[in-house]
């Protein structure tokens, strides 16, 4: 038999700032255990054209060029990009969601770099 190991006590963790998506979705779940105890059933998400219930992480990791100016800005307005894109495309089939979230990366890449 193989195992991960003991369960970790979550409250002995030292977190990091990295961490946070970790927390969050430790957060939800325990929020929907108590819902679940309370009769509410959770949110669920739709499928797609082809049955399937698609990913909103992993799909897109893009390298955006340095442009001088306010870094800071300019990553978060390309991040609102992608997950607008990723968003947008949920209902589509796997393949077709694939190649237009590519398409509105790649659009918004040359578009950030026009402006710099």
């Amino acid at each position: 038999m193989h195992s991960q190991g003991a369960i970790a006590v979550h409250k002995l963790e030292h977190l990091g700032k990295t961490d946070n998506g970790v927390a969050t979705l430790r957060r939800m779940v325990r929020s929907a255990i108590r819902d679940l105890n309370k009769g509410i059933e959770p949110p669920r998400r739709m499928p797609n054209a082809e049955g399937q219930i698609p990913t909103i992480s992993n799909d897109v990791i893009m390298g955006l060029p340095s442009q001088g100016g306010d870094e800071r800005a300019a990553r978060r307005a390309f991040g609102g990009e992608v997950s607008k894109a990723v968003i947008d495309t949920m209902a589509l089939p796997h393949l077709e969601r694939r190649a237009e979230i590519e398409r509105r990366v790649l659009k918004a890449v040359a578009e950030s770099s026009r402006t710099s």
